[in-house]
């Protein structure tokens, strides 16, 4: 009998919220322009090649994401230090900052600007624009949203470059032409907004 009513007992709180109005989702990002945590935020490059792959890191400077009333981040943008690029290798890091790599001397930022984002659920596509050495191509990143609460979120996304179309040739014929580009964004709404 103990049972029973602990069994009616449990259908009648369930009935009952089932009936109760769902409230937004608790993780849902609440809308503004939310700021890039500088030292959780980076870009890493990959070329392969015969001679194996070399990564860099590439810091961020600058950043943003715009979230909308909906919860949807619908603009980001992004600037990294290429002057701060580094890689495990000395070699590979001196080419890569010279003229044949993105000549930090003259060109110390590599700039994103999104021109469309496909937010669906944690799944995120993002197309924009890519200025590398004063040559601006556009870019698609593919990735999610790793986690995410009303303040803040942590999204990872992936893509290709032709990295000979931004005149980066450092390291041909050993490094083939095309480079994965991976970027963490990790992006909070500054308290008080």
């Amino acid at each position: 009998m103990l049972s029973l009513s602990k069994t009616v007992v449990a259908l009648a709180v369930a009935a009952l919220v089932a009936t109760m109005p769902v409230s937004a989702d608790a993780n849902q990002l609440r809308p503004g322009t939310y700021e890039f945590n500088l030292k959780r935020s980076n870009a890493r490059i990959s070329v392969s090649g015969t001679l194996g792959t070399v990564r860099a890191a590439l810091p961020v400077s600058r950043g943003t994401l715009e979230v909308s009333g909906d919860g949807r981040i619908r603009d980001a943008d992004a600037v990294l230090n290429t002057r701060a690029l580094r890689t495990r290798n000395s070699t590979a890091e001196r080419q890569l900052k010279g003229r044949n790599g993105f000549d930090t001397a003259n060109h110390p930022r590599v700039r994103f600007d999104a021109t469309g984002i496909d937010h669906n659920g944690d799944l995120l596509t993002v197309t924009g624009n890519l200025t590398v050495k004063q040559v601006t191509r556009p870019i698609t990143l593919s990735g999610r949203i790793v986690r995410s609460n009303r303040r803040r979120v942590v999204a990872e996304l992936e893509g290709t470059i032709d990295r000979m179309a931004f005149g980066v040739t450092a390291g041909r014929p050993f490094y083939g032409p095309t480079a994965t580009v991976k970027m963490r964004m990790v992006a909070s709404l500054p308290r008080g907004r």
